[in-house]
């Protein structure tokens, strides 16, 4: 169940507003967005997820799972509070499970361009340092930029205009044998 916050009218409503504020990068965080409970249990699902690393060196390295048939009753209730602030439907087709580690990365690269659209990040990373690196980086190659840093259980709504893309850094050795976990949607960016 989600954050009995997050269900009521007003806060949703404030939430759309808030999504709106930043012109540059239209974005919103929800802290604590499941309760403990349903965060345990997911937390629990990935943990128990099989994991398999992919590496392109020029493009990203990291391990992907599959859904596990557990997770989409979670998944839905992403789908519908997001659905309500952005005032459009969501489709969980674009849906990757990562885990990131030591050596880990994704990197920016003219021939791998991201559309614009939406991406929608829930954060199941337990215990991860600043100084481990591995926080994720949208920037617009023109010297702004903006740091979303790892924080448990925060759902994280960003809209990537056709000039925003995003990277996660390198993970450093300080991280030793951490592991953090994304789960992410992306959609398209639907055209008025």
């Amino acid at each position: 169940m989600v954050n009995p916050i997050y269900q009521k009218s007003e806060t949703v409503q404030q939430l759309k507003t808030l999504f709106q504020k930043n012109k540059i990068l239209p974005s919103i965080q929800l802290h604590t967005f499941f309760t403990e409970q349903e965060y345990t249990k997911i937390k629990s699902i990935i943990k128990s997820s099989t994991f398999k690393h992919t590496k392109k060196p020029l493009l990203y390295s990291y391990s992907q799972a599959p859904i596990k048939k557990e997770l989409p009753s979670f998944l839905l209730e992403i789908q519908s509070i997001t659905a309500t602030i952005l005032s459009q439907k969501i489709s969980l087709k674009n849906l990757q499970l990562l885990q990131f580690q030591h050596k880990d990365y994704t990197l920016l690269n003219d021939k791998s361009i991201e559309p614009q659209g939406y991406d929608i990040i829930l954060d199941l990373t337990e215990h991860w340092q600043p100084e481990y690196g591995g926080n994720l980086i949208y920037t617009n190659g023109q010297l702004t930029s903006y740091t979303i840093p790892s924080k448990p259980n925060t759902l994280t709504i960003i809209k990537r205009t056709k000039h925003f893309q995003k990277y996660l850094e390198y993970i450093n050795h300080y991280a030793k044998k951490q592991q953090r976990y994304i789960l992410i949607i992306t959609l398209p960016l639907k055209e008025k």
